[in-house]
């Protein structure tokens, strides 16, 4: 049968569910009631117990914030690891994606000129000793390219600045032996004190 033109089931599911809403809002309201009801309780148990509610709610929240603190430390180192290797990561892929750049690019790296540099060294020196060997170039000191240091120490003796420095000029591109550009610069600065 219906009341109204509306069938029994569903005026009974209306009827559950009206009822079912106010029972809902009811609780509502005296959960809201019982709050206020424990509130006022803890203040007052507060207020008996310590007579300084604000010194009770500091003790209260610092206990809290170092049960915070220790119960957050984990997931904090988690998430300070996870940002380190992923940034240490992201340098690397930063630096992949800039090596296949520079070589897309045909761009020479630090290394590559370093190597270069040693190559134009190494044929600098080759090609001084054959300029030397073939005449075309004239040293002050006869047969320098193949004497060791210690034999060309006493040679630079009896020369003046321009040869000094021609033989200096020749050791730079070729052999480089750090003594004996040393040893010439000595040479150099006294002759320059003696002017």
């Amino acid at each position: 049968m219906s009341v109204f033109g509306i069938p029994n089931r569903v005026r009974v599911i209306v009827v559950d569910t009206t009822q079912g809403l106010t029972n809902s809002s009811r609780r509502v309201f005296y959960a809201g009631q019982g709050a206020v009801s424990v509130t006022i309780e803890e203040t007052g148990n507060l207020l008996n117990r310590r007579g300084d509610v604000f010194e009770s709610l500091v003790e209260r929240g610092e206990s809290l914030e170092w049960f915070e603190i220790d119960r957050l430390k984990p997931p904090v180192q988690g998430w300070r690891t996870f940002g380190h290797q992923h940034f240490d990561g992201a340098e690397e892929l930063l630096e992949q994606r800039l090596q296949e750049m520079l070589q897309t690019l045909k761009l020479p790296t630090a290394d590559d000129v370093e190597r270069l540099n040693h190559e134009i060294d190494r044929l600098s020196r080759k090609l001084d000793s054959y300029l030397v060997a073939a005449g075309k170039i004239q040293l002050p000191i006869e047969g320098y390219p193949e004497m060791t240091v210690k034999e060309v120490v006493p040679e630079l003796d009896g020369l003046d600045r321009d040869e000094l420095l021609t033989i200096r000029e020749f050791e730079q591109g070729s052999a480089n032996r750090k003594t004996l550009l040393e040893e010439i610069d000595r040479k150099l600065a006294h002759l320059d004190d003696a002017a």
